[in-house]
């Protein structure tokens, strides 16, 4: 076979064949504890999805997932290259169709997550027009088994007034307006707010002087719940993250965590509250980019 005959890569539209051998190629990545074949199934069927394979010489070598959160704001994730394939920019191909296909499809603003470690990702981000948005750390506090009252839900009718009170809570300044939707983050809008109210892990707090959501997560067997936006007046945020740690607890859970960014000040009121660093979990770069034209 001459050079001229050697395969090429080609991204297309993933297939649901492509299953055997992205999961064959995903067990050798993060030392085996990767995500991709628990959400396989679930990903695929997802309307609000696009996903494209790379294929090389007959194979799946490469996956990437496009997702609309909402109309105005989209999350790409999942970027996968088997690791025998590293040689061929796989991922800066796949990288590229992805960021494309939002182009002619979507609008408002691309977002993805990754390591600090993970520099390659950065440049092909950089390459692409994305800016950092966000530096995230994980934190992590015990449960309080102790009860508290400062809790209740917010009712369906209660959204307007729940979506005009996080807008204007200074404590969501110092996560950059960004709330967690369960690794992937969105600005505040009504529909992000309704999806947090859907899971029914929408509270108000203190006779509403702060708003509390939370999600469930697993990490190597063990489940915990996770702040996805609390916001309050910033003198207000020790007490609220301490009453987080004791709804943890009455929700089930031995721990409590915030996938926070690094501002100092948040940081600072996260120690205050028993929520430190956790050494496992990587510094994360938040990097997004605005549509240019809708």
């Amino acid at each position: 076979m001459t050079a001229s005959d050697s395969p090429v890569v080609t991204i297309r539209p993933t297939l649901p064949s492509d299953k055997e051998d992205v999961l064959s190629f995903c067990r050798f990545i993060w030392g085996g504890g990767d995500y991709i074949a628990y959400v396989w199934d679930e990903w695929l069927a997802d309307p609000r999805g696009r996903m494209f394979t790379a294929e090389y010489a007959g194979h799946a070598v490469g996956l990437g997932r496009l997702t609309c959160l909402t109309p105005s704001q989209w999350w790409l994730e999942g970027l996968r290259v088997d690791p025998q394939h590293q040689d061929k920019k796989i991922g800066s191909a796949l990288h590229a169709c992805l960021v494309a296909d939002w182009l002619e499809h979507g609008a408002g603003f691309l977002r993805l997550m990754t390591s600090s470690d993970r520099v390659k990702v950065h440049h092909l981000c950089e390459r692409d027009g994305f800016v950092r948005a966000a530096e995230l750390v994980c934190r992590f506090a015990p449960s309080l088994d102790e009860p508290t009252s400062a809790l209740t839900l917010v009712l369906p009718a209660e959204l307007p007034a729940a979506l005009s009170f996080l807008a204007a809570a200074p404590s969501l300044a110092w996560m950059n307006g960004l709330l967690d939707l369960g690794w992937c983050y969105a600005t505040l809008e009504p529909a992000t707010l309704e999806f947090l109210l859907a899971r029914g892990h929408l509270y108000w707090w203190g006779d509403r002087r702060g708003l509390l959501a939370v999600w469930d997560d697993e990490e190597d067997g063990e489940t915990f719940t996770m702040v996805s936006a609390a916001g309050c007046a910033t003198g207000d945020l020790p007490a609220l993250l301490l009453d987080f740690r004791r709804l943890s607890a009455a929700l089930g859970f031995r721990k409590a965590g915030f996938y926070a960014t690094t501002h100092p000040g948040l940081g600072a009121v996260l120690e205050s509250a028993g929520f430190l660093v956790e050494e496992n979990f990587d510094i994360m770069v938040l990097f997004e980019k605005r549509h240019p034209s809708r």
